[in-house]
């Protein structure tokens, strides 16, 4: 056939028309739950912003900055904040992610050429990234949840992820621990001290009077032996004035 002045091969046809098949039916596995995209962010914001609580596993959270986003609702005490994370998932779970994949497209394969339920070589790639980014949302949801924040809904709900995912993709062993950073927009409810967390306290430190002393300042190991007989003021008072010294007012009383 000729198309657009060119002309397709009938083998070339029927290997997009086979590759669109494959992806159609690993389309159940698409994890587009979280929108990921590049960000042009740098790597290096593990010391930005607020540690989070987050009990998973391998997992760094910090809270960044307020966002202004005034169509969404929100409750009292909760605010829009962009977060950082980085996180490690375990290798076997893109190993039984990619084996269950794998199984469910082989259920309606039927390739010219190959065994009835055979997958091409040249389709497994794509089946691939589809395992990579849906350990990628998995993880990111799983530390949204971990760390008690409220994922945002609709075109709002987006995660951006540092690495270049098709890079991290091409270079992935599956089986293997996958490690990356991302940027996300979520909801927390922060006291009124936390939500002020970056502003300046003055904290007002008394400082205790010098004890009176005979003007001679005692010998260290003298210091030493009267902090361990603090407990017993009556030894105390009785063991500073044999050493030739007046014990302190607050003592001696």
């Amino acid at each position: 056939r000729r198309r657009g002045g060119q002309h397709v091969s009938q083998g070339t046809m029927m290997k997009v028309l086979t590759f669109a098949a494959v992806a159609g039916l690993a389309a159940g596995f698409t994890p587009m739950r979280a929108p990921l995209r590049r960000s042009s962010l740098s790597m290096g914001r593990e010391t930005e912003g607020a540690a989070v609580d987050c009990q998973m596993p391998d997992t760094v959270v910090r809270r960044l900055d307020k966002q202004d986003m005034p169509h969404i609702s929100l409750a009292d005490g909760e605010g829009i904040y962009e977060f950082w994370m980085s996180t490690t998932v375990p290798g076997g779970v893109t190993k039984d992610s990619m084996m269950k994949i794998e199984k469910d497209a082989a259920k309606n394969a039927n390739f010219p050429g190959f065994k009835k339920g055979q997958i091409p070589p040249w389709a497994k790639p794509q089946l691939k990234a589809f395992c990579v980014e849906d350990a990628i949302n998995n993880a990111i949801l799983d530390a949204i949840e971990s760390a008690e924040l409220t994922a945002l809904e609709g075109d709002d709900r987006k995660a951006e992820v540092v690495e270049d995912v098709k890079e991290l993709t091409n270079s992935f062993k599956i089986g293997t621990p996958l490690s990356f950073t991302a940027t996300v927009l979520c909801k927390q409810t922060l006291s009124a001290e936390a939500a002020a967390e970056g502003a300046v306290v003055d904290v007002e430190v008394k400082e205790e009077a010098p004890a009176p002393s005979s003007g001679t300042e005692m010998p260290k190991d003298v210091a030493l032996r009267v902090k361990k007989l603090e407990s017993d003021n009556a030894k105390l008072v009785d063991f500073i004035k044999a050493q030739g010294f007046e014990p302190p007012a607050k003592v001696a009383a």
